[in-house]
């Protein structure tokens, strides 16, 4: 008895990787919500401190204003690189934050700088990502535009466990749908089904939790109305491995 428990007490820990779960979406659009000469949209998110959150923007007829994201936790926010400009109308941007500092609620602000007409739209997406990489936590980005359904990106490759999302703008209205990521079949959060300005930025995004690492893959949605717009795909990665309780033995690991 005593040679079976000095078995079970030097056998190594079970290791598993991290599930990085979709926590929640919401989104907002409007004209003039912000005093003047700024536009802006604003609306919240729960965050747990150290998730990460990514935010998905589209202004119509402001392509050569500048974007910008902030939040009431005082978090540093980056654009992932490149955006697009459609048309010379539409421009779709997405933005992150790593590590980031908690919210209950979040209020996430996206502004558009600058001078503006009475005709200009704007769409925001965001949503909040647990058990994400303290830095570095995008681990692939992709940019491509379309003039046809269904949307596809440019190629990008993913590790196991990421959260893909790919965020879709489409001018002139259309309603988008789920496709794929990779081969596997893509959702749409909660709370952000097809978001649209009053006039022409429109806004959709997709995820999955990439099952396995992958190269050369890409992403793909459905359009139906629309005939062009932009997608940009991120990845956010895991943060690693942990140990979990496992049962052991003389014959090896139990389950985990």
């Amino acid at each position: 008895m005593k040679r079976l428990l000095l078995i079970l007490a030097l056998a190594p820990p079970c290791w598993s990787a991290i599930t990085v779960a979709h926590v929640n979406g919401n989104a907002g659009n409007t004209i003039y919500s912000c005093t003047s000469p700024n536009g802006c949209i604003t609306f919240t998110l729960t965050v747990s401190a150290g998730d990460a959150i990514l935010v998905s923007t589209d202004f119509y007829e402001n392509f050569t204003n500048t974007i910008s994201v902030s939040d009431s936790a005082g978090n540093s926010w980056t654009a992932t690189a490149p955006g697009n400009i459609v048309n010379g109308a539409d421009n779709h941007q997405d933005f992150y934050v790593c590590n980031a500092k908690a919210g209950s609620p979040d209020t996430i602000t996206v502004t558009l700088s600058g001078s503006y007409s009475q005709n200009d739209t704007i769409a925001g997406v965001g949503f909040d990502v647990t058990g994400t990489a303290s830095s570095s936590c995008v681990s692939a980005t992709n940019s491509a535009t379309y003039s046809s359904s269904p949307v596809t990106s440019g190629t990008f490759t993913i590790n196991a466990t990421d959260v893909v999302i790919a965020s879709v703008s489409s001018i002139y209205g259309g309603t988008s749908t789920a496709g794929n990521i990779g081969g596997s079949a893509s959702s749409i959060p909660a709370n952000a089904t097809q978001h649209n300005g009053s006039l022409s930025a429109n806004l959709q995004v997709e995820y999955i939790v990439a099952p396995t690492n992958t190269s050369g893959i890409t992403a793909a949605m459905s359009l139906v109305g629309t005939n062009s717009g932009s997608m940009i795909v991120t990845a956010l990665k895991a943060s690693g491995a942990v140990a979990k309780t496992c049962t052991r033995t003389l014959l090896g690991a139990g389950p985990c």
